[in-house]
């Protein structure tokens, strides 16, 4: 019989992942397999001590699952809540189904509700970036972009996942995109449409979900945000103090990011304010816990800066 794409993709790939160890199989625990399909992968969670239930939107494919004595139900975790209790499972498993979704927020929400706190969640995309045909043929992508890597990774941290694997893998048609995640959720922390329309910060929300470097790219996005304003104050013969206020709001908000203060100084400095500028390095000496080679340098710079003559 000649293997169709969808056969190839559907049928004859390993879901599972763990050969690249990012799905990984666990053990007597409680695990939801979202968009079963053939049942492969919920087989052999069964078979591994678990128990095992299981979601799709095909009625078909759930009644074959039903007759074969698995546990499923006919959900659309787009437009459904899963009939799950809070905590319930240690583990979550979505295979190729985030890109079907017309509401992608509800399910990872309804994921992170059922999953346990620092749960896993195993999950699979084809990548939209290299994904040959497939991708803009096959599905309508309701949200352009979204699975690009680097947004989907932010959609993720917004909603407390913790990447802590990733592997990709080409299977000369699709390249898949596998990620291990722990689930970060908090009482204490705000869904992310509350944060669309209050006032909170990266580095209040999603510390615990980054390691310092994504950190860091995430703070800098919102940075580059009111730097613009800095600069479009800096620009107005009157702009000097609204351009200083902007800056004492960022290093409020983000007291700890030394590189911050620095852009604050130089963006002051190079436009001709240095006496501005060199108040965010003092600021910077007060805010930020740094080391004292790094505080001895500062020191120095400001000294120098000071005496200048154009300061004199």
């Amino acid at each position: 019989m000649t293997s169709t794409a969808a056969r190839i993709t559907y049928e004859e790939y390993r879901p599972s992942g763990v050969d690249q160890g990012c799905f990984e199989h666990i053990h007597h625990g409680r695990v939801l397999e979202i968009g079963f399909g053939s049942g492969s992968l919920i087989k052999s969670l069964q078979e591994a001590g678990n128990e095992v239930h299981g979601v799709d939107v095909g009625r078909d494919i759930v009644d074959r699952a039903r007759s074969r004595g698995f546990n499923v139900s006919l959900i659309d975790v787009s437009e459904q809540d899963l009939p799950f209790e809070t905590d319930y499972f240690d583990a979550v498993y979505s295979y190729e189904t985030f890109e079907h979704l017309t509401n992608p927020h509800r399910m990872v929400s309804e994921v992170r509700r059922v999953l346990k706190p620092g749960g896993a969640f195993y999950i699979s995309v084809p990548t939209q970036e290299g994904t040959m045909g497939y991708g803009a043929c096959r599905h309508a992508f309701v949200y352009p972009g979204l699975l690009e890597k680097k947004n989907l990774e932010r959609f993720l941290m917004q909603m407390y996942f913790r990447v802590n694997k990733q592997y990709e893998m080409d299977t000369g048609l699709i390249v898949h995109r596998f990620y291990g995640l722990t689930n970060g959720k908090r009482e204490d922390l705000p869904d992310i449409m509350d944060v669309i329309v209050g006032d909170y910060r990266v580095s209040e929300l999603y510390k615990h979900v980054l390691t310092p470097e994504r950190l860091q790219e995430e703070v800098q996005i919102e940075i580059d945000g009111y730097m613009k304003g800095i600069l479009w104050g800096l620009d107005r013969p009157d702009g000097l103090e609204y351009a200083i206020g902007i800056g004492h709001h960022l290093c409020e908000s983000y007291k700890g990011f030394p590189s911050l203060y620095m852009q604050l100084f130089e963006c002051f400095f190079e436009r001709g304010k240095p006496e501005a500028g060199i108040s965010f390095l003092e600021k910077m000496l007060t805010d930020c816990q740094l080391p004292e080679s790094s505080r001895e340098r500062t020191r120095g710079l400001i000294d120098s800066l000071s005496t200048a003559p154009a300061l004199g």
